[in-house]
């Protein structure tokens, strides 16, 4: 199951119960809890350095599966190929339609699979994107009213790829703040650099403003002092640890999302081949002496594939051709291929037919069937990767909180000093990127 990115609400409430823990006063020097706190960041450390591994073998037992899932598949083609292959001249036009239109089903099908996981890939990004309220506001983009677009392959890749150059201007300004000393604060540089384009008449562009005033207003009655300004370090720290942390998940979906669409891609050329050069040579040689039964149903899998591709003409649901029916006769495969080659000599087309039903029965159904795996394994993939960037979001909450704490108890600093710092790099860090209905 993939874990939900980290919500703002939980970032804040840590933060309002640090500044309701103490009192007015400076911390006194707690050597007791000063160790406590020292091994809890400690830990912490320790914990984010291999949080992710737990994501390797998930990532690897994917792929093994479908090493298995490919040999397993091969061996099966092979056999039913031989089997195939044995009864072929003793099948009739009956049996071979059955065969040739569930095949054409399966295709469809592929197709449908595929394009459906495609706009249900777009829609969960697009949820996910809207969720961050601020950074829509700003950039203007939200997809909530246009169903066509929330489900649009190519407009959620271009939302992703304006989201991935607006946060990596940010980053490199970022980048540019200078590191803290003395008198120096970082809190608004930080800010504007983040929310720069926020239009601070706006309701949520007063609140954040309003939130980073106060920060910088508790922070001016401090004196200055190393344990001060280690930290503030937390809100540049915070800012740069989320704006990477959102890096990489846009980039992972972009990186699905034109993984599904290379898959899309793949298959509409093979789709294109099997309609434009193959089904027209079945359709000649088999619709016309099928039963009504089978015609009815070559005729919906045709309609389908007519919607794909314009290379395919129109098919009639009373076609008929009396030679054909006589070269069949009734007969089977074999007795048709003969009638077709006494009567038409080396004009016979009879032969490109039978190479015509082996293609589509199993030379392109292993492409079809292992299209709708890949896309399949890709989402799990996907799902995988997202929870590893997930947990290591939580896990750099845990140690930024953890070296927050071990500040703290170092003594000389407020308690709602070190409340407002966490409180505004959650304002910079999660507001931004990953808080929900702000």
């Amino acid at each position: 199951m993939r874990l939900p990115p980290l919500s703002f609400g939980w970032a804040v409430s840590i933060a309002l119960a640090l500044a309701l823990s103490g009192c007015g006063a400076f911390r006194l020097h707690d050597p007791g809890r000063m160790q406590t706190a020292g091994e809890a960041l400690k830990s912490a450390t320790e914990l984010s350095s291999g949080g992710g591994a737990v994501f390797t073998p998930m990532e690897q037992n994917l792929d093994a599966v479908r090493s298995t899932q490919e040999k397993l598949r091969r061996l099966t083609d092979l056999h039913e190929f031989e089997t195939f292959r044995g009864v072929l001249h003793r099948l009739g036009a009956e049996e071979l339609g059955v065969r040739v239109v569930e095949a054409l089903e399966k295709y469809n099908g592929a197709t449908t699979f595929i394009l459906e996981r495609e706009a249900a890939a777009a829609q969960s990004i697009n949820d996910q994107l809207d969720r961050q309220a601020l950074i829509t506001r700003i950039l203007n983009d939200s997809t909530a009213e246009s169903a066509a677009a929330r489900s649009s392959l190519d407009t959620t890749l271009k939302r992703i790829k304006t989201r991935l150059d607006w946060i990596e201007a940010a980053q490199s300004r970022l980048a540019a703040v200078k590191e803290l000393a003395g008198a120096s604060r970082p809190a608004g540089d930080v800010a504007s650099v983040l929310i720069g384009g926020l239009d601070p008449k706006t309701d949520t562009g007063k609140a954040v403003a309003d939130a980073i005033k106060a920060a910088e207003t508790s922070l001016k009655n401090v004196e200055s002092d190393k344990r001060v300004e280690a930290a503030e370090q937390l809100v540049k720290r915070a800012a740069e640890q989320t704006a990477a942390s959102e890096h990489e998940r846009l980039v992972e979906m972009q990186r699905y999302l034109a993984d599904l669409a290379r898959a899309r891609q793949r298959l509409a050329v093979r789709d294109q081949i099997v309609a434009c050069n193959v089904v027209p040579v079945l359709l000649g040689h088999l619709y016309p002496v099928l039963g009504n039964a089978e015609q009815m149903q070559f005729v919906t899998v045709y309609r389908d594939l007519q919607q794909r591709h314009s290379c395919i003409e129109n098919l009639e649901p009373s076609a008929s051709d009396a030679d054909l029916g006589r070269a069949w006769g009734g007969g089977t495969v074999a007795q048709y291929v003969a009638a077709d080659i006494v009567a038409s000599q080396a004009d016979a087309t009879s032969p490109l037919f039978v190479a015509a039903v082996g293609v589509l029965l199993f030379h392109e159904r292993g492409v079809f069937e292992a299209a709708q795996l890949d896309v399949a394994r890709a989402g799990h993939r996907h799902s995988v990767r997202l929870s590893r960037i997930a947990a290591q979001q939580r896990l750099g909450l845990v140690h930024q909180l953890s070296e927050g704490l071990e500040i703290y108890y170092r003594g000389g600093v407020k308690p709602e000093t070190v409340a407002q710092l966490l409180l505004a790099a959650a304002q910079v860090g999660a507001l931004t990127f990953i808080g929900v209905g702000q």
